[in-house]
C-alpha cells in the first residue's frame, strides 16, 4: 500500500528526470544564450525573417569579427540558420528551437514533485 501512495510522486519524478536529462542535453542553448552579445544577436536575427550579417553588423555595437564569432555559437547550439548567398552571410532565428526551449522551462516552472513528509514513528 505505501507503494501504491508513492506511484504518483514516482510518476513526476520520472517525468522530472527526463526534463532534467532534456535540460542537460541542450546546455549548449544555455551557455550560447548566457553571453549579453549573443542574446542581443538573437533578439535581433529572431525580430525579423532574415537579416544579413552587414546589416547585423552596421546595427551592432561590436564588430563583423565578433558577430562572426557569436552566430557560429547560435548556430552551433543550433538557434540560428545561417544561409550562404554569393559572398553574403543571411541569418534567421529557428523558432522550433526557441519553442523547445521555451517549453522546456515552462515545464520545469510548472512541474513540483510531491513533497515527502516525515511521518511520527
Amino acid at each position: 500500500m505505501h507503494d501504491a501512495m508513492l506511484a504518483p510522486e514516482r510518476a513526476i519524478m520520472t517525468g522530472m528526470d527526463a526534463m532534467r536529462d532534456d535540460l542537460l542535453n541542450r546546455t549548449d542553448v544555455f551557455k550560447a544564450l548566457s553571453d549579453p552579445v549573443r542574446l542581443d544577436l538573437l533578439v535581433r536575427i529572431a525580430a525579423v525573417d532574415e537579416i544579413s550579417c552587414t546589416d547585423l553588423v552596421a546595427d551592432a555595437d561590436v564588430t563583423a569579427s565578433t558577430v562572426s564569432y557569436h552566430v557560429k555559437i547560435l548556430k552551433a547550439a543550433e538557434l540560428v540558420a545561417v544561409r550562404k548567398q554569393g559572398r553574403n552571410y543571411h541569418y534567421a532565428a529557428k523558432p522550433a528551437a526557441l519553442i523547445e526551449i521555451a517549453a522546456l522551462l515552462n515545464l520545469l516552472a510548472t512541474t513540483k514533485p510531491a513533497r515527502r513528509t516525515k511521518h511520527a514513528a
